[in-house]
């Protein structure tokens, strides 16, 4: 996974920016067709990155608080992005944290203005759901010297 963690960063990250747009767009009150025109891109771009019948990817706040003033929030927790690895054709699962700090817009909505993760440990092959019970342990004699 991270030789496709930078692909897949790159497509979010595109995303993200056509997400933005259409926002734009329907606060400028743009023609409904340039509209359309953004959600079918979108809709391209995502169908892309989960083409992959094993990308799964989920995110859990454990803490969200919101600032006095109620123009400023943040969200912290964990997330699980799981995908095929390119090369091995392995399933792969990473797991993380995260930060996203969100701004009150005029209209009222919350717009995510920051976002930080990092990875727990480097990808690694996926655990199944349902694991068989694991092999009894043979009991070898030990080859070390008493003193």
């Amino acid at each position: 996974m991270p030789k496709a963690k930078p692909k897949l960063l790159s497509r979010l990250a595109r995303i993200e920016g056509q997400v933005r747009g259409v926002a734009r767009m329907v606060e400028e009150e743009r023609y409904c067709i340039d509209i359309l025109n953004q959600i079918q891109a979108i809709k391209a771009a995502l169908k892309l990155m989960v083409a992959d019948k094993n990308f799964s990817l989920t995110f859990s706040a454990d803490k969200v608080e919101v600032s006095k003033a109620g123009d400023l929030a943040y969200s912290q927790g964990a997330y699980t992005a799981t995908m095929t690895n390119p090369k091995t054709k392995k399933v792969v699962t990473e797991t993380g944290k995260f930060v996203t700090v969100y701004k009150k817009q005029p209209i009222g909505a919350w717009k995510a203005v920051a976002d930080i993760w990092n990875a727990d440990a480097p990808a690694a092959p996926a655990k199944h759901r349902a694991s068989p019970a694991p092999a009894p342990h043979k009991h070898h004699k030990s080859t070390a010297r008493k003193r």
